[in-house]
């Protein structure tokens, strides 16, 4: 049985919109973590995609977030 943890709107070659993580979200229901990652440079997205519904982010800004 494959039992998966998180989806991602994005593979990461893309950026990911707030758009596309709230669908994720609305579509796996909250048992499921949804990861934004690609394009969150600043901590004004990050927070965006938290909103959205993101419970994990993918960045290599980590640093420049907090």
């Amino acid at each position: 049985m494959i039992s998966p943890h998180h989806s991602h709107p994005t593979n990461g070659v893309g950026p990911s919109n707030s758009k596309d993580v709230k669908l994720m979200r609305k579509t796996v229901g909250p048992d499921m973590g949804v990861k934004a990652a690609g394009g969150i440079r600043d901590r004004e997205t990050a927070l965006a995609m938290i909103e959205a519904g993101a419970d994990r982010i993918g960045t290599s800004a980590g640093v420049k977030l907090l």
